[in-house]
């Protein structure tokens, strides 16, 4: 019985151990994605440069640069929230390292998203990025577990 439970504690600590390196690997990758830090850089060049991002969306042929660089954040976003539900990445991993950042991105392309909707007639477009945004924003995210609670945590004691 013993070895049971410890089998059942070991395994379940696999799994964790395994999303958490699942949601690095993740973020090393988009860290290190050409595609990614470009659409990130012409993100913040439009933020500083004023952009309607609303209007953006509205357009029937838009900006391709534009356009395209907003699509392949949106893109992400939305994967990371589908991802986080699926429960294939960590979700305390990840808010730890972009949960404010997560948050005001949807914020800024809230316009975007909605008008987008609208042209094309689909309202679930980038909806799970919408969802999970709102409710990060609704949920305060509590300070990191100590060491002691990390630990249990890492065994299984507690989620």
């Amino acid at each position: 019985m013993l070895s049971a439970v410890a089998a059942f504690i070991l395994i379940k600590s696999s799994k964790r151990t395994a999303l958490r390196k699942a949601t690095l690997d993740l973020i090393l990758r988009a860290e290190s994605d050409n595609d990614y830090l470009g659409a990130r850089r012409a993100f913040r060049e439009m933020i500083n440069a004023g952009e309607d991002f609303g209007a953006l969306g509205r357009q029937k042929a838009p900006d391709a640069d534009k356009s395209g660089a907003l699509r392949i954040l949106l893109n992400f976003n939305e994967l990371i929230a589908i991802s986080i539900r699926e429960g294939a990445i960590d979700v305390r991993v990840y808010r730890r390292w972009l949960n404010a950042a997560y948050i005001k991105d949807y914020d800024l392309l809230r316009s975007f998203i909605t008008n987008l909707r609208n042209k094309e007639g689909n309202q679930r477009i980038y909806c799970e990025f919408a969802q999970m945004a709102e409710q990060w924003r609704n949920d305060p995210w509590p300070k990191p577990p100590g060491f002691f609670k990390r630990v249990m945590i890492q065994l299984g004691r507690i989620d």
